[in-house]
């Protein structure tokens, strides 16, 4: 029941992460909305959201779990050409060939 109750708490850690990304987008949005008709505090959000760019970057990467490298897809191994049997060969010289 481990595995179970560990992947409950991952879903309910992923359903925080969501949510507070969506109120972050929303109210982003919204002071965006409410600093439209001013420049000089547009460019202060801008300057602040640069600022705390790197810390949001860290957090996500440390939130998210590596994923490892698929492995590659090995190339299947051609089926070798069978020789040519003596009937073959009696067949193929009667028309001709070689």
């Amino acid at each position: 029941m481990k595995e179970l109750d560990d992947l409950q708490a991952q879903v309910e850690k992923n359903a925080e992460v969501d949510a507070s990304a969506i109120l972050l987008i929303k109210g982003l949005a919204d002071r965006i909305e409410a600093l439209k008709n001013d420049p000089v505090k547009i460019q202060a959000l801008a300057d602040d959201l640069r600022a705390k760019n790197e810390t949001l970057a860290a957090a996500v990467v440390a939130g998210t779990p590596a994923e490892s490298a698929p492995s590659p897809t090995p190339e299947p191994t051609p089926e070798p050409t069978p020789a040519p049997t003596t009937a073959t060969v009696s067949i193929n010289r009667s028309r001709g060939q070689k």
